[in-house]
């Protein structure tokens, strides 16, 4: 029998402070020896946010 995934999802208008919520999430992640995937649906011509968290996988 599989347990539990706890899933999260963040939204909110441009500027809300989404990236900095998930940079926090993903530090913390970190700091617990946590594993975390990130999925992200940008909409638009430049992937600003995937650019900002690349290589901060936890």
């Amino acid at each position: 029998m599989m347990g539990k995934v706890p899933v999260y999802v963040l939204s909110g208008f441009l500027g809300s402070g989404k990236t900095t919520l998930l940079e926090r999430l993903l530090e913390d992640c970190t700091r617990k020896k946590l594993r975390a995937t990130v999925i992200m649906n940008e909409i638009g011509k430049t992937d600003t946010d995937g650019e900002i968290l690349n290589g901060k996988t936890a």
